[in-house]
């Protein structure tokens, strides 16, 4: 698996890693903006189990997803929603909180549902910026190795949500 990976990473680079930069480049474009603006967060004290986190976060990255049919417009709107709420939620939290509760409460999941939007929003992007590289290029360009590259960052993207489900719900949520 982390061979097939590795090649489908060789083969579409430039692509993938242009998708990247522009989805890390909006979520923190946006997460600045929702961190400096003083916004008030309204903690929520409903209590969710990991399957309530997994589906929410996947239903998310499933449009992220389909985000290909849109050519990245979709993705676009989501990133900046979600890079916001998150620099919001990031702000109530530094004013609210000391560094060992954030440490706790935000980190341990975080590390996982982060990667899960930019990889999510990335994938966007990618018809358009195939598009643009096939108006500028005279080869042909292998249309299925970015869909086998897509299904293997399906499941990476699952796999993270899953692990970030059962973290918040289990170190997050209990801390």
């Amino acid at each position: 698996m982390v061979s097939t990976v590795m090649r489908l990473i060789k083969k579409t680079n430039i692509v993938i890693l242009v998708s990247y930069v522009i989805s890390l480049f909006i979520f923190s474009t946006s997460y600045y903006a929702g961190y400096s603006m003083n916004t008030h967060y309204i903690q929520d004290e409903t209590s969710y189990n990991v399957m309530d986190i997994f589906i929410n976060n996947t239903i998310i990255s499933i449009v992220m997803f389909l985000g290909v049919f849109s050519l990245g417009l979709i993705n676009l709107g989501l990133a900046v929603i979600n890079g916001f709420n998150v620099g919001s939620l990031m702000q109530f939290v530094t004013k609210n909180m000391d560094y060992s509760e954030i440490m706790w409460n935000i980190v341990p999941h975080g590390i996982f549902e982060i990667p899960s939007i930019i990889i999510s929003t990335s994938i966007g992007f990618i018809p358009a910026i195939l598009l643009i590289q096939k108006a500028h290029r005279k080869h042909k360009i292998n249309y299925m190795s970015y869909v086998k590259y897509i299904g293997v960052l399906f499941l990476v993207v699952l796999l993270l949500n899953i692990i970030a489900a059962i973290v918040e719900v289990n170190v997050t949520m209990n801390s």
